[in-house]
C-alpha cells in the first residue's frame, strides 16, 4: 500500500509540475501554495481540501490532472468518511469529464455530487451542481430538461442568497435561449448576469458572458459589435490563463470574420484554436472547430466576389476536399459524445459539400441522413416508446383501475383526517393567542388602575387629609384667634388648588386626546411658562428633531409630565436664577430632556453625606421630590441624571428609549 501512494505521489508530482499550459501569476501562485499545503500537512482534511484545489485549477487547462487529483481526494475522502469531500470530488471530475465532451459519464458523477450534497444540506452546491447538469443537457441539445434544472437550481439560489450560483444561472439560461434561437431573452439574461458577476467580482465569468453576447451579434449580423464582445472576453481569458476559452473566442472570431468576407484572418483564428481543442481532449470543441472551418471553405468556394485570396485558397476542388474531410471528422466526434444537435449540422453542411463538388448522390445521403436525425430520432423513437409504454399501460390498465382507486379511497381519509388535524391545532392556536391577548390587556389595565389608584392617594389622599385638618383647627380657633384661623383658611384654599392641579394632571395622562406628542410639548411649555412667570428668570425651551412618530403609553406620558412639573417647581422654589433652559430632543429612538438653571445650586457632596448618592449625575435616593422623580424615571425604565455645583445652578438629564 506504501509502495502504491509513493508511485501516485512521484506521478502526481510529475503530472502537475509536467504540465505545458501557460498559467497567469495568480493561478501560479495559487498552485504553489497548495502544492505546499499538500506536501507539508498531515491532516486528511487540509491534504483533501489542498488537492481539490489543486484539481479546481486544472479543469479547463489540463482535465486529466484534474481527475487525477480528484481521484485521489476521493479516495482520502472515503477513507474518512466525509460526504463533503467526496461530494466536491465527484463534481470536479464531472467537470473534467465535460471539458472532455464525455457528457453521459460527466452526468454520472455530477449526480453522485448531487445525493451527496443533499444528504449533508448543503443548498449552495446542490444549485451548483444542479446548474451544471443543466449545462449538459444542454450540449446534448435537451433544452426543455436543461432549463427545468436551471429553474430547480435558481430557487434555492434565491432562496438563500446566493448571488455567485445565480451569475452562472442567468448565463446559462441565456445560453439555453440562444440555442432556441429566442435572441431577445438570451440577451436579457446576459446582460442581468454580467450586472452580477461584476458586483462580484467573477473575471471568468464576465468574460464567458461577453462571449455569449458576442455569439448573439454573430448570429443578428452585428458583426462589429460580436468582435468587440469577443476581444473583451479575449483580452480577460488571456490574463486569467482560461486556454480553453481563450481557444474558443478565437474559433468565434474566426467564424465573424468568415461571415464578413474576411477569410484569411478566419482561418488566422481558426488554426489558433484547433490544436488548443486537441490538445484539450475537448472533443465538443474540436468537432465544433472542425465544421467552423469546413464552413469557411464552403463560404470562399461559394463566394463569387472574393478577392486578395493567397493561392492556396484559390483552388476550389482543394477547398471542398479540406472542407469534406474537416466535416467527417466533425460528424465522427459529434456521434461518439451524442451531439445530436450538431450532428445534424454538420450533416447539412456536408450535403452542401458534396452538392457543390457535383457528386449528388452523396449530397442525397447526407441530407437523408440529416433528415434521419431530425425525424427518426427525434420522433420515430419517442414514438415508439411511446407506444411500448402505452402496451404495457394496456396489459395491466385493469389492475391499475383499482388500484388507483384504492389508493385515491385512503388518500381522501388521510386528507380528512389531516384536515381534521389542522383545524383543531389552528383553533387551538387561535384560543391560546385570544388568551395571551386577553391577559396581557388585563395586566395591562391592573397596572394602569394601580398608577391611578396610587396617584390618587399620593396627591390626593394626603391633601385632602390635611384639609380636614386645617378645617377642624380654624373653627375652633375662630373666635379667639381669628388671625390663625384665617391663616389656616388661606392653606385650605392653597391645598384645593394644588389638589384640582393633580387631580386635573391625572384626568389630562390618561385622555387619548393628549396621545399626540405634541400636546406633551405644548402642555409643558405652558406650565413652565405659567409657573417662571412668577420669577425674575428668563424661560428658553427649546424642541429638537420630529416627534411625529413618536408614541408613548399613558404612563409614560403621565411619569414624564410630572418628572418635568417638578424640575420646573424646584427651579420656582429654590434655585433662585435668572436663567431655565429646557431642552427637548429626539435623536432616532433615544428621547432626551435636559432642564438646566443658573441658580444657587448645592454641593453634591453634601447631598451625597445626606441623602445617598451613587456617582456623579446619578441619583440613587434623597430629597421626597428628588427621589419621587427617580422612582417615576425608574417605572418606565428611563435614565435620570442629576448635577448641581453650589452658584453654578442645577442641571436634570432625563433619557428614554421610545418606539416609532
Amino acid at each position: 500500500m506504501l509502495i502504491k501512494r509513493f508511485c501516485f505521489f512521484v506521478f502526481f508530482l510529475f503530472a502537475i509540475e509536467g504540465t505545458v499550459f501557460c498559467q497567469s501569476n495568480a493561478s501560479a501562485r495559487a498552485l504553489d501554495s497548495l502544492m505546499h499545503i499538500y506536501k507539508s500537512t498531515t491532516t486528511d482534511t487540509t491534504k483533501i481540501n489542498a488537492l481539490i484545489g489543486i484539481a479546481g485549477l486544472y479543469i479547463k487547462n489540463n482535465p486529466d490532472t484534474c481527475i487525477i487529483c480528484s481521484d485521489e481526494a476521493l479516495k482520502l475522502s472515503q477513507k474518512i468518511n466525509w460526504p463533503k469531500g467526496m461530494a466536491k470530488c465527484y463534481m470536479l471530475k464531472g467537470l473534467a469529464h465535460k471539458s472532455m465532451s464525455n457528457y453521459d459519464t460527466a452526468m454520472v458523477y455530477q449526480r453522485l455530487a448531487f445525493q451527496y450534497y443533499t444528504e449533508t444540506h448543503d443548498s449552495s452546491n446542490m444549485a451548483l451542481v444542479l446548474n451544471n447538469i443543466g449545462l449538459l443537457y444542454n450540449s446534448k441539445s435537451d433544452y426543455i430538461t436543461a432549463f427545468v434544472c436551471y429553474n430547480d437550481a435558481r430557487k434555492i439560489a434565491l432562496s438563500i442568497n446566493d448571488s455567485v450560483t445565480l451569475g452562472k444561472l442567468m448565463v446559462n439560461i441565456g445560453l439555453n435561449y440562444y440555442h432556441q434561437k429566442k435572441y431577445d431573452l438570451a440577451l436579457n439574461y446576459y446582460n442581468t448576469a454580467l450586472v452580477i458577476q461584476s458586483r462580484m467580482h467573477d473575471v471568468n465569468s464576465v468574460g464567458n458572458i461577453n462571449l455569449n453576447i458576442g455569439l448573439i451579434h454573430d448570429k443578428l449580423n452585428r458583426y462589429d459589435s460580436a468582435l468587440f464582445h469577443y476581444n473583451v472576453a479575449l483580452e480577460i481569458y488571456t490574463d486569467i490563463g482560461n486556454k480553453n476559452s481563450k481557444a474558443l473566442v478565437n474559433s468565434n472570431i474566426g467564424n465573424t470574420y468568415s461571415k464578413k468576407g474576411e477569410y484569411v484572418k478566419a482561418l488566422m483564428y481558426h488554426n489558433i484554436a484547433q490544436p488548443i481543442f486537441v490538445a484539450l481532449k475537448d472533443k465538443n470543441n474540436t468537432a465544433r472547430g472542425y465544421s467552423n472551418m469546413a464552413e469557411t471553405y464552403l463560404m470562399i468556394v461559394q463566394d463569387s466576389v472574393t478577392k486578395n485570396l493567397p493561392d492556396s485558397l484559390k483552388s476550389k476542388t482543394n477547398l471542398l476536399r479540406k472542407a469534406e474531410t474537416f466535416l467527417q471528422q466533425a460528424i465522427a466526434i459529434k456521434q461518439q459524445i451524442g451531439d445530436l444537435n450538431g450532428l445534424q449540422n454538420s450533416y447539412s453542411s456536408l450535403s452542401n459539400c458534396y452538392r457543390l463538388m457535383g457528386n449528388y448522390k452523396n449530397a442525397f445521403d447526407a441530407l437523408q441522413n440529416n433528415n434521419a436525425l431530425k425525424d427518426s430520432i427525434f420522433k420515430i423513437q419517442s414514438n415508439e416508446l411511446v407506444a411500448e409504454l402505452e402496451l404495457k399501460n394496456t396489459a395491466s390498465i385493469n389492475n391499475k383501475e383499482a388500484r388507483i382507486q384504492e389508493l385515491e379511497l385512503n388518500a381522501s381519509k388521510r386528507q380528512r383526517w389531516f384536515l381534521i388535524a389542522v383545524m383543531v391545532l389552528l383553533a387551538n392556536i387561535f384560543a391560546m393567542v385570544i388568551y395571551y391577548y386577553r391577559n396581557r390587556q388585563q395586566k395591562r389595565i391592573i397596572k394602569m388602575r394601580n398608577s391611578i389608584s396610587r396617584d390618587l392617594h399620593d396627591e390626593v389622599g394626603s391633601s385632602l387629609s390635611s384639609i380636614a385638618l386645617y378645617g377642624d383647627v380654624a373653627i375652633k380657633k375662630m373666635k379667639d384667634n381669628p388671625e390663625e384661623s384665617s391663616a389656616l383658611l388661606q392653606k385650605i384654599k392653597t391645598t384645593t388648588t394644588s389638589i384640582h392641579e393633580s387631580i386635573n394632571d391625572i384626568v389630562w395622562s390618561i385622555g387619548t386626546r393628549n396621545d399626540k406628542f405634541e400636546n406633551i410639548i405644548n402642555r409643558m411649555r405652558d406650565y413652565a411658562s405659567q409657573s417662571i412667570e412668577q420669577t425674575q428668570a428668563t424661560l428658553n425651551f427649546e424642541v429638537i428633531g420630529n416627534f411625529d412618530n413618536v408614541n408613548l403609553s399613558m404612563i409614560e406620558r403621565k411619569n414624564i409630565y410630572l418628572i418635568f412639573k417638578e424640575a420646573i417647581n424646584n427651579c420656582v422654589k429654590y434655585a433662585q436664577c435668572k436663567n431655565v433652559n429646557v431642552i427637548f430632543s429626539i435623536n432616532g429612538k433615544k428621547l432626551s430632556l435636559i432642564i438646566k438653571d443658573d441658580g444657587l445650586g448645592f454641593s453634591t457632596e453634601e447631598y451625597k453625606k445626606k441623602n445617598g448618592y451613587n456617582g456623579i449625575l446619578k441619583l440613587s435616593g434623597g430629597g421626597t421630590g428628588l427621589s419621587n422623580m427617580k422612582q417615576r424615571a425608574d417605572e418606565i425604565n428611563a435614565e435620570f441624571k442629576l448635577g448641581s455645583e453650589v452658584n453654578k445652578g442645577t442641571e436634570i438629564i432625563f433619557s428614554m428609549d421610545v418606539t416609532t
